[in-house]
């Protein structure tokens, strides 16, 4: 896997929550960037360090992508 993408939410009680599509790679921050970061560890141990993707993309609900 080249890249993986990141649907990011609001959550309903504050902040953001955010899933790894097509992995079961879920987490939650307080702000929009933090996904993103509190991700890179999980990432990691599921691809394993040779396997990581080398392009994150955040997708804000449904329509707004980011690439990082």
């Amino acid at each position: 896997m080249r890249e993986i993408e990141l649907q990011v939410e609001e959550a309903a009680e504050g902040g953001y929550q955010a899933k790894a599509l097509g992995c079961s790679i879920p987490t939650a921050a307080a702000t929009f960037g933090e996904p993103e970061a509190m991700l890179q560890d999980p990432v990691r141990c599921h691809f394993g360090p040779k396997k990581k993707p080398l392009l994150t993309r955040l997708q804000l609900g449904k329509n707004d992508a980011r690439d990082r």
